[in-house]
């Protein structure tokens, strides 16, 4: 078993992925800028991929974080050895916390599944093998913090709507309408504004440049359907929105 740690620029070694594990795209790497990227061989066979980042890493109150993403093991051996060692170089960059999986940021993939239910995955949320959060309770992590996803499949089951509150929207000077395909950049930059105030206080949050942003929302734009992206106005302010697809994995 032999480490490879890559700084930016560096290229991949060969490597064959033989064991389920790839090598990050390329255009990741870029794109994302890890500090490090790191990767486990044995042979010429690559086993478990993770990055590094510390120098832009989400802060929390008394603790200096690192975050451990791009993750893919093989293994469970290779993939806790492969994290042991991500957090050695953590705490040499003088982080107090390693905190994973993800992307360097909650903007891109971040988080795992640890328990399925019953309903198929759904458009846009990210998947694993179920193997691997145990990956990373073998190496030493513990929760830090959870979510749950919820469904519907009765929408005519909801509560009564409010009958009042266009009338209190409009009394307040407030429009909502449909997002214009004809003019997605406009939009997507306006809801590029809104957003980074709006999760300007959720867990973990940091920034992410707008370019990112665009490129990220523009791969989604050919799934979105006007009637399901809402925009509220005040006067010609964007004060809120709802980003709603069709589930195309069920379409």
């Amino acid at each position: 078993m032999s480490f490879i740690t890559l700084a930016a620029g560096d290229e991949d070694p060969a490597a064959v992925a033989d064991r389920g594990v790839s090598l990050l795209p390329a255009q990741d790497r870029t794109a994302h800028a890890p500090d490090l990227h790191l990767i486990i061989l044995e042979g010429s066979s690559l086993v478990a991929r993770c990055s590094c980042w510390w120098t832009e890493a989400p802060q929390r109150l008394g603790d200096r974080f690192g975050v451990i993403g791009h993750y893919a093991a093989s293994d469970r051996a290779s993939g806790s050895a492969l994290l042991e060692h991500a957090c050695r170089i953590l705490a040499a960059a003088g982080c107090t916390v390693a905190a994973g999986p993800m992307d360097g940021n909650t903007w891109r993939r971040y988080r795992f599944i640890t328990e399925r239910g019953d309903a198929p995955p759904f458009f846009l949320e990210p998947d694993n093998p179920d193997e691997w959060p145990r990956h990373w309770t073998a190496a030493g992590f513990t929760t830090l913090a959870t979510y749950s996803s919820a469904i519907n499949d009765d929408l005519g089951a909801l509560p009564p709507r409010n009958d009042t509150t266009p009338e209190r929207l409009a009394g307040e000077g407030i429009t909502i309408r449909p997002i214009d395909p004809a003019r997605a950049d406009d939009e997507l930059r306006r809801l590029y504004g809104l957003s980074l105030a709006a999760f300007s206080r959720n867990f973990l949050y940091t920034p992410i440049a707008e370019a990112e942003f665009l490129e990220q929302q523009r791969a989604v734009m050919p799934a979105v359907r006007p009637e399901l992206v809402l925009l509220a106005e005040k006067d010609t302010e964007l004060v809120g929105f709802i980003f709603a697809v069709p589930d195309l994995l069920r379409a």
